[in-house]
């Protein structure tokens, strides 16, 4: 069987890939999921400044924070991946960013 290049689904699955990114990509400051990808654990980020605790995120070892900014530098050098909060990923299903 030979393979042939699908232009159509390819940018179908490129299309939906560049609106999952954008709709779990992090806001500047805000709201949002740690979660660890390696060996160091989510809660590293809340040395850094202008972190705070929300809560505990629905996937293992993640956590719900309030930043100031994104701490993105430290979060790529230590693997944690950063995502916009959305209740679905936060353990009680509602996000308090006053906390």
């Amino acid at each position: 069987m030979e393979k042939t290049f699908n232009p159509p689904l390819l940018q179908a699955s490129l299309s939906a890939a560049l609106i999952l990114v954008a709709a779990l990509a992090p806001p500047a400051k805000g709201a949002m999921v740690a979660v660890p990808l390696g060996a160091a654990p989510a809660r590293s980020l809340l040395g850094q400044e202008g972190v705070r605790l929300i809560g505990a995120g629905t996937i293992e070892g993640s956590l719900v924070i309030q930043a100031d900014a994104i701490p993105i530098g430290f979060a790529l050098t230590n693997h944690i991946l950063l995502m916009r909060a959305i209740p679905e990923f936060c353990s009680s299903g509602t996000i308090d960013a006053q906390n």
